[in-house]
């Protein structure tokens, strides 16, 4: 798994740079995986992001997540979905869990709502609740 943070380059684009780690490629290359329409709106769904993942033989699962999956989520290569938050997340987010914590593709997000000043990194923990776990199998 490539270790380097991919930086979302579209508003609603956290599910592709979380593909485009788990892959190892670029993100345009991973963008590439979805439709269009499911990028340009905050319309990017689990199943969206198994079927990008399965068009490169990589196959994932999702679960909506409860107390009694929450080790799902902490797999290396796991993506979760992280609730709608008005502050934080205002359409929610996609991040994945790597041995550095999280990889977050729009790191700086609380620094500016410009995509073109985004930034990647990797956080120690969550800032919301995650909602969706899409695993590896």
């Amino acid at each position: 798994m490539k270790m380097e943070p991919v930086t979302q380059l579209d508003r609603y684009g956290c599910g592709v740079a979380c593909v485009a780690f788990v892959l190892g490629v670029s993100y345009q290359e991973a963008r590439k995986l979805f439709k269009e329409e499911r990028i340009v709106s905050a319309k990017t769904y689990c199943f969206d992001i198994t079927r990008a993942l399965l068009v490169k033989k990589v196959t994932y699962k999702y679960s909506k997540l409860t107390s009694g999956n929450l080790q799902l989520s902490q797999q290396k290569g796991a993506i979760v979905f992280v609730r709608k938050n008005k502050d934080i997340y205002p359409m929610g987010h996609y991040l994945v869990r790597t041995d550095n914590g999280w990889m977050d593709p729009w790191f700086n997000r609380e620094d500016s709502d410009d995509i073109g000043k985004a930034k990647a990194g990797y956080r120690k923990r969550l800032r919301d609740e995650a909602t969706w776990v899409i695993y590896p199998c």
